[in-house]
């Protein structure tokens, strides 16, 4: 929903429908080329967990599809009533291109399941700012849901999200690191740091005031982190945030004796704000699935996070 000045406010987040065992999955590619070998053994993986998947022939194309390819392949799938959710094949880059090709109102009109993370962030971003639906911040078809990435406790968890709608789910987070003490509830917002950052200023921009800021990233040293947290604070983007959630932040490239801890409370300690970090979401082994538009409730003191919304309703 935009005001008269451009700007997005945000709008009521309804919910999107479960998934049931038999329904059509449309597999998507807004990203880079998807790797062959590893896409069909992903989609054993999912056909394991009792979906079908549907995707386009031209998807394994070793070189990168025109932008116009990717964009009518999501609208496609969220058009067609066979598919009840769209799972991304393959992070990269890439996404930020298609938003300015996509009919927002028209996807609007068809709420479904849509995953993914990292790259893709500008899409379940964007996706929830102009459409007003809950995304789904988890895993790719590769390397997400490859056998040896498969573990019973990320099985669980997209069970529980996906196809239970389970809230209020509780995490438990002993080792996770509190940087600044506290608690915050509110919708929560966010992805990988960089996509993030990459939206300020354009028709995508998520509002974060009254949210749960959730972010991470990886392969980056310690002047881009210092940059881009930087940048998210000079431009309000964490003016009146309820509480900020980490991710998976190990794969950072850092100089030693740089810490990430270190590159954050320069950055944004100093705001008041309660800050933790270390959920298992993103680049890392565990990737468990966040929901984007969903509100939550995070508590660095007690190193608790909680889900209150589902985000999907079970038909």
């Amino acid at each position: 929903m935009e005001t008269t000045d451009g700007k997005q406010n945000p709008v009521p987040c309804r919910s999107v429908t479960a998934l049931r065992r038999g329904d059509t999955v449309g597999i998507a590619a807004p990203a880079s080329p998807v790797p062959r070998d590893e896409f069909f053994m992903a989609l054993d993986q999912l056909r394991r967990m009792g979906l079908r998947p549907l995707y386009r022939d031209d998807i394994l194309d070793h070189h990168a599809r025109p932008d116009a390819a990717r964009a009518a392949e999501l609208v496609g799938l969220f058009a067609d009533p066979k598919v009840k959710a769209i799972f991304c094949a393959y992070p990269g880059y890439g996404s930020l291109r298609l938003l300015s090709l996509l009919p927002w109102a028209e996807i609007a009109r068809h709420p479904k399941i849509f995953m993914g993370y990292s790259d893709l962030t500008a899409l379940l971003v964007a996706l929830h700012v102009r459409c007003g639906f809950p995304t789904f911040h988890g895993p790719t078809l590769v390397r997400g849901f490859l056998p040896e990435a498969v573990s019973r406790k990320t099985t669980e968890a997209l069970r529980g999200t996906l196809f239970r709608g389970t809230a209020p789910r509780r995490f438990r987070l002993p080792a996770a690191q509190v940087l600044n003490g506290g608690e915050g509830t509110g919708p929560l917002i966010g992805g990988n740091l960089e996509m993030l950052t990459s939206l300020i200023g354009t028709p995508w921009e998520p509002v974060t005031a009254g949210a749960v800021l959730f972010l991470e990233e990886v392969g980056e040293g310690e002047e881009t982190l210092d940059q881009r947290l930087t940048h998210l604070r000079f431009s309000g983007k964490f003016d009146g945030v309820q509480a900020v959630l980490f991710g998976d932040m190990s794969g950072n490239s850092l100089t030693p004796p740089y810490r990430v801890a270190d590159i954050v409370h320069n950055a944004i300690g100093d705001l008041g704000l309660p800050i933790l970090m270390g959920f298992p979401a993103g680049h890392g082994v565990h990737n468990q699935p966040l929901v984007i538009g969903a509100r939550y409730s995070v508590s660095a003191t007690t190193r608790t996070v909680v889900q209150l919304d589902s985000g999907v309703s079970v038909p």
